[in-house]
């Protein structure tokens, strides 16, 4: 499952909404707070591998993690913009990373196997992994520089599990797609404006994404489902 969260609004006091994506189901749930608590609150007993970018509250996470690879790219992409020892350490580290993603590519085209995948980028998370022990210790690198390389260190192990995994991606995008509408939807209306109005958003988007993601005809269903409620027929199919 992919985690991830964004803002949302009641009565123009500040909530957050998040969501839980798998390739075939997306939920969401509007919360007051960003908190560790607030993880605990939605994602409860979750106990499968769960990828999300490395915002603090899923450190409370104790099950398999999948670290967003594509979020680390962008944070050596920055280091490698800076001068001297950081940006020579972050570039090695950008070249590196793309070569794991592009023998990746390979990979979801079918045109290596997952041993053959597997083979291919271990030098090179070899060559990441020497990277960021030089820029953890290294004096002439910038605090900002280290701080991530030591975090990285710490969570290194997480930054790997897509390539043993089976359907675990190495990136963090099927959450961050499902929030796109929200963030639209946020902008549009200004959030919610009643308790009722934060559980209609949440079921809303949790049943419009979740039949996007099955080739489903969302205006069909829900009015399937309102002439049940109303008329008292037969309920709409339930997704599975």
């Amino acid at each position: 499952m992919n985690g991830d969260e964004t803002s949302w609004s009641l009565r123009g006091k500040r909530q957050w909404i998040w969501t839980g994506a798998s390739a075939r189901a997306t939920f969401f749930q509007i919360d007051p707070s960003r908190s560790q608590e607030a993880f605990k609150r939605v994602f409860g007993d979750f106990k499968n591998t769960l990828t999300s970018d490395r915002y603090g509250a899923y450190n409370l996470y104790e099950g398999k993690k999948q670290a967003c690879l594509a979020h680390i790219l962008r944070d050596f992409t920055k280091m490698s913009e800076r001068g001297s020892y950081d940006g020579a350490i972050g570039r090695i580290l950008v070249g590196e990373l793309k070569d794991v993603f592009g023998y990746w590519k390979q990979f979801k085209n079918t045109e290596v196997t997952r041993v053959e995948l597997q083979d291919a980028v271990e030098n090179h998370i070899q060559n990441i992994k020497d990277g960021l022990y030089v820029g953890a210790g290294a004096e002439q690198i910038g605090s900002k520089s280290q701080a991530l390389c030591y975090d990285l260190l710490n969570r290194f192990e997480t930054l790997w599990t897509f390539l043993e995994q089976e359907e675990v991606e190495p990136t963090n995008n099927l959450a961050e797609r499902g929030l796109r509408p929200c963030v639209i939807a946020r902008k549009l209306s200004n959030g919610s404006q009643s308790e009722w109005g934060i559980k209609y958003s949440e079921r809303i988007m949790t049943v419009v994404c979740t039949i996007k993601q099955r080739a489903g005809n969302v205006f069909e269903y829900l009015t399937q489902l309102f002439f049940s409620r109303l008329e008292k027929g037969p309920a709409p199919p339930v997704f599975v």
